[in-house]
Protein backbone atom coordinates (compact mmCIF):
# COMPACT_ATOMS: atom_id res chain seq x y z
CA UNK A 1 0.00 0.00 0.00
CA UNK A 2 1.39 3.17 -1.33
CA UNK A 3 0.50 5.59 1.97
CA UNK A 4 2.43 8.35 0.36
CA UNK A 5 0.92 8.11 -2.16
CA UNK A 6 -2.74 8.09 -0.23
CA UNK A 7 -1.86 11.18 1.53
CA UNK A 8 -0.86 13.33 -2.02
CA UNK A 9 -4.21 12.24 -3.70
CA UNK A 10 -6.22 12.92 -0.36
CA UNK A 11 -4.28 16.50 0.01
CA UNK A 12 -4.95 17.41 -3.69
CA UNK A 13 -8.52 16.46 -3.23
CA UNK A 14 -8.60 18.64 -0.11
CA UNK A 15 -6.90 21.54 -2.46
CA UNK A 16 -9.71 21.00 -5.15
CA UNK A 17 -12.47 21.24 -2.87
CA UNK A 18 -10.91 24.22 -1.19
CA UNK A 19 -10.11 25.75 -4.36
CA UNK A 20 -13.87 25.35 -5.78
CA UNK A 21 -15.75 26.62 -2.57
CA UNK A 22 -13.38 29.63 -3.38
CA UNK A 23 -14.44 29.77 -7.12
CA UNK A 24 -18.22 29.06 -5.57
CA UNK A 25 -17.93 32.01 -3.55
CA UNK A 26 -16.81 34.66 -5.68
CA UNK A 27 -19.03 33.76 -8.49
CA UNK A 28 -22.44 33.20 -6.38
CA UNK A 29 -21.42 36.28 -3.45
CA UNK A 30 -20.35 38.95 -6.38
CA UNK A 31 -22.23 42.29 -6.04
CA UNK A 32 -25.01 40.27 -4.07
CA UNK A 33 -26.52 42.80 -2.11
CA UNK A 34 -26.74 45.47 -5.21
CA UNK A 35 -30.27 44.51 -5.96
CA UNK A 36 -33.35 45.28 -4.06
CA UNK A 37 -34.30 42.60 -1.70
CA UNK A 38 -37.57 41.40 -1.85
CA UNK A 39 -40.23 41.05 0.11
CA UNK A 40 -39.36 37.47 2.13
CA UNK A 41 -36.07 38.39 2.44
CA UNK A 42 -37.08 41.43 4.50
CA UNK A 43 -38.88 38.91 6.22
CA UNK A 44 -36.30 36.67 7.10
CA UNK A 45 -33.69 39.84 8.33
CA UNK A 46 -36.16 41.24 10.23
CA UNK A 47 -37.55 37.99 12.23
CA UNK A 48 -33.75 36.92 12.80
CA UNK A 49 -33.10 40.31 14.20
CA UNK A 50 -36.64 39.78 16.32
CA UNK A 51 -35.18 36.89 17.79
CA UNK A 52 -32.01 37.83 18.85
CA UNK A 53 -33.35 40.88 20.59
CA UNK A 54 -36.50 38.56 22.35
CA UNK A 55 -34.07 36.29 23.67
CA UNK A 56 -34.95 33.46 21.41
CA UNK A 57 -38.40 34.09 21.28
CA UNK A 58 -41.21 34.61 18.40
CA UNK A 59 -43.68 36.99 17.58
CA UNK A 60 -45.93 34.22 19.96
CA UNK A 61 -43.41 34.61 23.10
CA UNK A 62 -42.50 30.76 22.27
CA UNK A 63 -39.33 30.01 23.34
CA UNK A 64 -36.57 28.46 20.26
CA UNK A 65 -39.62 28.01 18.37
CA UNK A 66 -39.52 24.78 15.89
CA UNK A 67 -41.62 26.30 12.98
CA UNK A 68 -40.93 30.35 13.71
CA UNK A 69 -44.17 33.03 13.67
CA UNK A 70 -43.03 36.10 12.08
CA UNK A 71 -46.61 37.62 12.66
CA UNK A 72 -49.87 37.66 10.82
CA UNK A 73 -50.13 33.85 8.44
CA UNK A 74 -46.07 34.51 8.25
CA UNK A 75 -44.24 31.32 9.37
CA UNK A 76 -40.36 30.71 8.36
CA UNK A 77 -38.76 27.57 8.48
CA UNK A 78 -36.49 27.32 11.51
CA UNK A 79 -33.20 26.20 9.35
CA UNK A 80 -33.50 29.52 7.81
CA UNK A 81 -34.63 31.35 10.87
CA UNK A 82 -31.88 30.37 13.03
CA UNK A 83 -28.94 30.50 10.55
CA UNK A 84 -29.82 34.25 10.12
CA UNK A 85 -30.40 34.76 13.82
CA UNK A 86 -26.41 33.47 14.06
CA UNK A 87 -25.43 34.95 11.19
CA UNK A 88 -27.40 38.37 12.38
CA UNK A 89 -24.60 38.33 14.68
CA UNK A 90 -21.84 39.45 12.87
CA UNK A 91 -23.48 42.69 11.28
CA UNK A 92 -26.06 45.31 12.27
CA UNK A 93 -27.51 45.88 9.00
CA UNK A 94 -29.52 42.29 9.05
CA UNK A 95 -29.70 42.07 5.11
CA UNK A 96 -26.84 41.44 3.32
CA UNK A 97 -25.87 39.12 6.21
CA UNK A 98 -29.14 36.86 5.02
CA UNK A 99 -28.35 36.97 1.70
CA UNK A 100 -24.36 35.22 2.50
CA UNK A 101 -26.01 32.55 3.99
CA UNK A 102 -27.58 31.53 0.73
CA UNK A 103 -24.05 32.22 -0.92
CA UNK A 104 -22.56 29.70 1.38
CA UNK A 105 -24.72 27.02 0.81
CA UNK A 106 -24.35 27.18 -2.66
CA UNK A 107 -20.66 27.32 -1.94
CA UNK A 108 -21.21 24.05 0.28
CA UNK A 109 -23.33 22.61 -2.61
CA UNK A 110 -20.71 22.96 -5.09
CA UNK A 111 -17.90 20.98 -2.53
CA UNK A 112 -20.68 18.19 -1.67
CA UNK A 113 -20.43 17.66 -5.54
CA UNK A 114 -17.22 17.01 -5.66
CA UNK A 115 -17.02 14.55 -2.55
CA UNK A 116 -19.98 12.77 -4.07
CA UNK A 117 -19.33 12.52 -7.65
CA UNK A 118 -15.81 11.56 -6.83
CA UNK A 119 -17.38 8.78 -4.80
CA UNK A 120 -19.74 8.02 -7.71
CA UNK A 121 -17.15 7.98 -10.29
CA UNK A 122 -14.04 6.85 -8.83
CA UNK A 123 -12.13 9.59 -10.21
CA UNK A 124 -11.52 13.30 -9.20
CA UNK A 125 -11.24 15.05 -12.24
CA UNK A 126 -14.62 13.70 -12.68
CA UNK A 127 -15.68 15.02 -9.66
CA UNK A 128 -13.67 18.13 -10.08
CA UNK A 129 -15.99 18.50 -13.69
CA UNK A 130 -19.36 17.52 -11.89
CA UNK A 131 -18.56 20.64 -9.43
CA UNK A 132 -18.09 23.13 -12.23
CA UNK A 133 -21.03 21.72 -13.91
CA UNK A 134 -23.36 22.59 -10.58
CA UNK A 135 -21.36 25.78 -10.18
CA UNK A 136 -21.92 26.98 -14.12
CA UNK A 137 -26.24 25.85 -13.96
CA UNK A 138 -27.76 29.25 -13.65
CA UNK A 139 -30.74 28.28 -11.75
CA UNK A 140 -28.63 27.18 -9.20
CA UNK A 141 -26.23 30.31 -9.19
CA UNK A 142 -29.76 32.39 -9.59
CA UNK A 143 -30.96 30.64 -5.98
CA UNK A 144 -27.40 30.81 -4.47
CA UNK A 145 -27.96 34.70 -4.30
CA UNK A 146 -31.05 34.36 -3.12
CA UNK A 147 -32.42 33.76 0.71
CA UNK A 148 -36.23 33.31 -0.43
CA UNK A 149 -38.20 30.82 1.67
CA UNK A 150 -37.81 28.71 -1.21
CA UNK A 151 -34.09 27.78 -3.00
CA UNK A 152 -31.21 26.29 -2.05
CA UNK A 153 -31.39 25.30 1.57
CA UNK A 154 -32.50 21.46 0.96
CA UNK A 155 -30.01 21.11 -1.22
CA UNK A 156 -26.41 20.26 0.92
CA UNK A 157 -28.91 17.74 2.88
CA UNK A 158 -30.21 16.18 -0.44
CA UNK A 159 -26.57 15.74 -1.88
CA UNK A 160 -25.62 14.29 2.13
CA UNK A 161 -28.36 11.67 1.60
CA UNK A 162 -27.02 10.79 -1.37
CA UNK A 163 -23.78 10.23 -0.04
CA UNK A 164 -25.11 8.08 2.38
CA UNK A 165 -26.83 5.83 0.09
CA UNK A 166 -23.63 5.12 -2.12
CA UNK A 167 -21.32 5.01 0.75
CA UNK A 168 -23.57 2.30 2.14
CA UNK A 169 -23.59 0.54 -1.03
CA UNK A 170 -20.19 -0.16 -0.95
CA UNK A 171 -20.09 -3.37 0.42
CA UNK A 172 -16.37 -2.98 1.44
CA UNK A 173 -16.31 0.52 2.78
CA UNK A 174 -15.64 0.53 6.70
CA UNK A 175 -18.03 3.26 7.04
CA UNK A 176 -21.18 1.77 5.80
CA UNK A 177 -23.06 1.95 9.00
CA UNK A 178 -22.38 5.52 9.78
CA UNK A 179 -22.82 6.58 6.45
CA UNK A 180 -26.27 5.44 6.00
CA UNK A 181 -27.24 6.91 9.19
CA UNK A 182 -25.76 9.99 8.43
CA UNK A 183 -28.05 9.83 4.92
CA UNK A 184 -31.36 9.34 7.23
CA UNK A 185 -31.01 11.96 9.58
CA UNK A 186 -30.11 14.47 6.39
CA UNK A 187 -33.13 13.35 4.83
CA UNK A 188 -35.27 13.89 7.62
CA UNK A 189 -33.76 17.10 8.40
CA UNK A 190 -35.32 18.36 5.37
CA UNK A 191 -38.15 18.81 7.11
CA UNK A 192 -36.48 21.95 8.68
CA UNK A 193 -34.77 23.56 5.62
CA UNK A 194 -37.70 24.84 3.93
CA UNK A 195 -41.57 25.20 3.67
CA UNK A 196 -41.92 22.74 0.52
CA UNK A 197 -39.28 20.06 1.74
CA UNK A 198 -41.12 18.57 4.13
CA UNK A 199 -42.86 16.08 1.58
CA UNK A 200 -39.73 15.33 0.02
CA UNK A 201 -39.28 13.59 3.10
CA UNK A 202 -41.23 10.45 2.28
CA UNK A 203 -40.74 10.77 -1.30
CA UNK A 204 -36.49 10.15 -0.59
CA UNK A 205 -37.02 7.88 2.51
CA UNK A 206 -38.86 5.55 0.34
CA UNK A 207 -36.69 5.84 -3.00
CA UNK A 208 -34.29 4.75 0.07
CA UNK A 209 -35.88 1.87 0.64
CA UNK A 210 -36.07 1.34 -2.99
CA UNK A 211 -32.37 1.61 -3.15
CA UNK A 212 -31.81 -0.81 -0.42
CA UNK A 213 -34.42 -3.36 -1.97
CA UNK A 214 -32.73 -3.17 -5.05
CA UNK A 215 -29.26 -3.71 -3.63
CA UNK A 216 -30.52 -6.66 -1.69
CA UNK A 217 -28.67 -4.91 1.32
CA UNK A 218 -32.05 -5.02 3.17
CA UNK A 219 -30.61 -6.48 6.42
CA UNK A 220 -31.74 -5.07 9.58
CA UNK A 221 -29.06 -5.04 11.88
CA UNK A 222 -27.38 -2.28 9.24
CA UNK A 223 -30.76 -0.54 8.67
CA UNK A 224 -31.63 0.07 12.36
CA UNK A 225 -29.48 2.80 13.52
CA UNK A 226 -30.41 4.43 10.15
CA UNK A 227 -34.11 4.39 10.79
CA UNK A 228 -34.37 5.58 14.32
CA UNK A 229 -31.91 8.08 13.67
CA UNK A 230 -34.44 9.04 10.76
CA UNK A 231 -37.13 9.32 13.93
CA UNK A 232 -35.33 10.67 16.33
CA UNK A 233 -34.63 13.91 14.06
CA UNK A 234 -38.26 14.66 12.93
CA UNK A 235 -39.68 13.99 16.79
CA UNK A 236 -38.97 17.24 17.81
CA UNK A 237 -40.97 18.14 15.47
CA UNK A 238 -43.93 15.75 16.09
CA UNK A 239 -43.51 16.93 19.92
CA UNK A 240 -43.28 21.08 18.83
CA UNK A 241 -46.78 20.10 17.40
CA UNK A 242 -47.76 18.09 20.11
CA UNK A 243 -47.45 20.76 22.38
CA UNK A 244 -48.50 23.70 19.77
CA UNK A 245 -51.30 22.32 17.52
CA UNK A 246 -52.77 25.48 16.67
CA UNK A 247 -49.65 26.43 14.92
CA UNK A 248 -49.99 23.04 12.19
CA UNK A 249 -52.88 24.60 10.09
CA UNK A 250 -50.94 27.89 9.03
CA UNK A 251 -47.47 25.74 8.46
CA UNK A 252 -47.53 22.60 7.61
CA UNK A 253 -51.24 21.97 7.08
CA UNK A 254 -50.17 24.45 4.52
CA UNK A 255 -47.44 23.37 2.79
CA UNK A 256 -47.80 19.41 3.22
CA UNK A 257 -51.01 17.98 4.38
CA UNK A 258 -54.33 19.68 5.32
CA UNK A 259 -55.43 19.35 9.13
CA UNK A 260 -58.53 17.80 7.82
CA UNK A 261 -57.08 15.54 6.03
CA UNK A 262 -55.09 14.54 8.65
CA UNK A 263 -58.24 13.83 10.59
CA UNK A 264 -59.87 11.76 7.90
CA UNK A 265 -57.13 10.18 5.71
CA UNK A 266 -60.04 8.48 3.32
CA UNK A 267 -61.64 12.26 2.36
CA UNK A 268 -57.48 13.40 1.46
CA UNK A 269 -57.04 10.51 -0.34
CA UNK A 270 -60.33 11.02 -2.45
CA UNK A 271 -58.96 14.69 -2.82
CA UNK A 272 -55.71 13.75 -4.14
CA UNK A 273 -56.75 10.90 -6.81
CA UNK A 274 -59.99 12.66 -8.21
CA UNK A 275 -59.98 12.99 -12.03
CA UNK A 276 -59.30 16.70 -12.09
CA UNK A 277 -56.16 16.78 -9.53
CA UNK A 278 -54.83 13.89 -11.15
CA UNK A 279 -55.01 15.74 -14.27
CA UNK A 280 -53.88 19.19 -13.24
CA UNK A 281 -51.19 17.84 -11.26
CA UNK A 282 -50.12 14.87 -13.72
CA UNK A 283 -49.78 18.30 -16.87
CA UNK A 284 -47.95 20.43 -14.05
CA UNK A 285 -45.38 17.39 -13.06
CA UNK A 286 -44.36 16.53 -16.91
CA UNK A 287 -44.14 20.20 -17.63
CA UNK A 288 -41.58 20.33 -15.61
CA UNK A 289 -39.38 18.23 -18.21
CA UNK A 290 -40.05 20.40 -21.21
CA UNK A 291 -36.92 21.15 -22.63
CA UNK A 292 -38.10 24.41 -23.31
CA UNK A 293 -37.75 25.09 -19.41
CA UNK A 294 -34.81 22.84 -18.67
CA UNK A 295 -32.34 23.90 -21.22
CA UNK A 296 -33.37 26.92 -23.56
CA UNK A 297 -35.71 29.91 -22.62
CA UNK A 298 -35.74 32.17 -24.88
CA UNK A 299 -37.02 34.84 -22.68
CA UNK A 300 -34.47 34.15 -20.10
CA UNK A 301 -30.87 35.68 -19.14
CA UNK A 302 -28.71 34.08 -21.75
CA UNK A 303 -31.43 32.04 -23.21
CA UNK A 304 -30.81 29.58 -20.61
CA UNK A 305 -33.09 27.36 -18.79
CA UNK A 306 -32.65 25.92 -15.65
CA UNK A 307 -29.36 24.15 -17.13
CA UNK A 308 -27.07 25.63 -19.73
CA UNK A 309 -27.94 24.08 -23.34
CA UNK A 310 -25.01 22.03 -23.61
CA UNK A 311 -25.77 20.14 -20.52
CA UNK A 312 -28.84 18.53 -22.92
CA UNK A 313 -26.78 16.80 -24.58
CA UNK A 314 -24.63 15.33 -21.52
CA UNK A 315 -27.86 14.78 -19.34
CA UNK A 316 -29.86 13.09 -22.27
CA UNK A 317 -26.74 10.81 -22.72
CA UNK A 318 -26.49 10.06 -19.28
CA UNK A 319 -30.34 9.27 -18.84
CA UNK A 320 -30.01 6.87 -22.12
CA UNK A 321 -27.00 5.19 -20.42
CA UNK A 322 -28.88 4.39 -17.27
CA UNK A 323 -31.72 3.53 -18.88
CA UNK A 324 -29.83 1.54 -21.33
CA UNK A 325 -28.23 -0.75 -18.99
CA UNK A 326 -31.59 -1.65 -16.60
CA UNK A 327 -33.35 -2.89 -19.75
CA UNK A 328 -30.37 -4.94 -20.86
CA UNK A 329 -29.42 -6.45 -17.26
CA UNK A 330 -33.42 -6.05 -16.02
CA UNK A 331 -31.92 -4.38 -13.00
CA UNK A 332 -30.25 -1.22 -12.16
CA UNK A 333 -27.19 -0.30 -10.15
CA UNK A 334 -28.24 1.15 -6.95
CA UNK A 335 -26.64 4.58 -7.86
CA UNK A 336 -28.73 4.06 -11.35
CA UNK A 337 -31.50 4.12 -8.93
CA UNK A 338 -30.93 7.09 -7.12
CA UNK A 339 -29.87 9.38 -10.04
CA UNK A 340 -33.06 8.65 -12.29
CA UNK A 341 -35.38 7.95 -9.19
CA UNK A 342 -34.40 11.47 -7.78
CA UNK A 343 -34.54 13.11 -11.37
CA UNK A 344 -38.51 11.87 -11.54
CA UNK A 345 -38.79 12.41 -8.14
CA UNK A 346 -37.47 15.80 -8.00
CA UNK A 347 -40.44 18.16 -9.80
CA UNK A 348 -43.21 16.00 -7.24
CA UNK A 349 -43.37 18.59 -4.83
CA UNK A 350 -44.02 21.94 -7.17
CA UNK A 351 -46.53 19.63 -8.81
CA UNK A 352 -48.30 18.69 -5.70
CA UNK A 353 -48.95 22.46 -5.12
CA UNK A 354 -50.41 22.60 -9.06
CA UNK A 355 -47.79 25.77 -9.56
CA UNK A 356 -45.83 25.52 -12.94
CA UNK A 357 -42.32 26.17 -13.33
CA UNK A 358 -41.87 27.64 -9.69
CA UNK A 359 -38.33 26.88 -10.08
CA UNK A 360 -37.70 27.61 -6.53
CA UNK A 361 -39.39 24.77 -5.53
CA UNK A 362 -38.11 22.69 -7.93
CA UNK A 363 -34.86 23.19 -7.44
CA UNK A 364 -33.50 19.41 -6.11
CA UNK A 365 -33.79 19.03 -9.82
CA UNK A 366 -30.43 20.17 -10.54
CA UNK A 367 -28.40 17.97 -8.41
CA UNK A 368 -29.58 14.94 -10.61
CA UNK A 369 -29.27 16.80 -13.30
CA UNK A 370 -26.10 17.19 -12.73
CA UNK A 371 -25.07 13.80 -11.85
CA UNK A 372 -26.84 12.54 -14.93
CA UNK A 373 -25.07 14.69 -16.93
CA UNK A 374 -21.74 13.25 -15.29
CA UNK A 375 -22.66 9.92 -16.31
CA UNK A 376 -23.45 10.85 -19.88
CA UNK A 377 -19.67 12.27 -19.66
CA UNK A 378 -18.42 9.13 -18.77
CA UNK A 379 -20.18 7.58 -20.89
CA UNK A 380 -18.68 9.08 -23.58
CA UNK A 381 -15.56 9.35 -23.40
CA UNK A 382 -15.47 5.39 -22.47
CA UNK A 383 -16.11 4.62 -25.97
CA UNK A 384 -13.52 4.64 -28.36
CA UNK A 385 -13.18 7.45 -30.99
CA UNK A 386 -11.66 10.84 -31.43
CA UNK A 387 -15.19 12.17 -32.62
CA UNK A 388 -16.91 11.85 -29.17
CA UNK A 389 -13.56 13.05 -27.00
CA UNK A 390 -13.74 16.26 -29.14
CA UNK A 391 -17.85 16.58 -28.74
CA UNK A 392 -17.19 16.51 -24.71
CA UNK A 393 -14.77 18.53 -25.32
CA UNK A 394 -16.75 21.32 -27.36
CA UNK A 395 -19.63 20.97 -24.61
CA UNK A 396 -17.75 21.40 -21.61
CA UNK A 397 -15.96 24.73 -23.17
CA UNK A 398 -19.13 26.22 -24.31
CA UNK A 399 -20.60 24.88 -20.85
CA UNK A 400 -18.68 28.30 -19.50
CA UNK A 401 -19.04 30.14 -22.23
CA UNK A 402 -22.64 30.01 -22.12
CA UNK A 403 -23.04 31.05 -18.33
CA UNK A 404 -21.24 34.07 -18.99
CA UNK A 405 -23.48 35.14 -21.11
CA UNK A 406 -26.17 34.44 -18.83
CA UNK A 407 -24.48 35.61 -15.76
CA UNK A 408 -23.55 38.91 -16.79
CA UNK A 409 -27.52 39.67 -18.48
CA UNK A 410 -28.58 37.95 -15.06
CA UNK A 411 -26.67 41.20 -13.03
CA UNK A 412 -27.54 43.31 -15.63
CA UNK A 413 -31.26 42.91 -15.11
CA UNK A 414 -31.26 42.38 -11.12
Amino acid sequence: MDIGGELTARRTRWLIGGGLVIMAAAVYGAAVADHPFDQQEVLLASESQALLASGGHDADGRFLPLVVHAGGDAWIAPGQAYAAAAVGRLSSSPLPPVRWISVLVGALDVALMFVLATRIFSSARIGTVAALLLLLTPAHAQFSRSAGADGVWPLPFLMIWLLGLVVFADRSSPLRRPALTAGAIAVAALAYAQPSSALMVPVFAILSLLVLFNARLWLWRDVRPACLAFAMTLAPLAIWFAMHPSAYPETFGRWTVHLAHVRNPMDGLRAVTNTITVASVSATYWDYFNPAYLFFNGNAAGFAGLFVIPAAVLLMAGVWTVARGGAKQWTLRPVDVLLLGGLLCAPLVAATFKEPRVTARALVVVPFGVLLATRGIEAIRSRPGTARRVLIALLLIATPCQFFFWYVDFLRAN
